[in-house]
């Protein structure tokens, strides 16, 4: 059986794409195998990579140019973090920032999604499912 077929898209520098549709129509299925979490066959490149088959270690680069946002964002955070940490962990994960200069970037994150600054000590549990989408 297959998930999902004949399936097609190119997307450019500052481009977005939502996937809409039906349930079990292959929302889902298509963006883990975006993010190489699910095997595929079929030529799948991000930024001309071709990631199919890449190792973990391999897919770590890759993965800071792309992004899922789940249905339920209650249940990708991890609720014994606190938001501002949730927010601030690829960053961190990627080299990207440290010490202040990640406290900085966090909170220049929460002001760009309309997040209020004390929400980054707060749980996921303790802000709205709104402010969990934009965490």
């Amino acid at each position: 059986m297959h998930a999902v077929e004949g399936i097609g898209f190119r997307l450019h520098a500052g481009e977005t794409l939502a996937l809409v549709g039906e349930s079990a129509s292959g929302k889902s299925t298509t963006g883990k195998a975006l993010c190489n979490l699910v095997p595929f066959t079929g030529d799948v490149r991000i930024n001309g990579t071709h990631i199919g088959g890449l190792s973990p270690a391999r897919m770590k680069p890759v993965r800071r140019d792309i992004q899922m946002i789940f249905k339920d964002p209650y249940a990708s955070l991890d609720p014994r973090m606190r938001v501002g940490e949730l927010v601030g962990e690829p960053l961190k994960i990627h080299g990207l920032a440290t010490g202040s200069e990640l406290t900085d970037r966090v909170e220049y994150l929460f002001r760009r999604v309309g997040l209020p600054p004390e929400a980054a000590s707060r749980y996921p549990h303790e802000i709205s499912g709104g402010q969990r989408q934009r965490a």
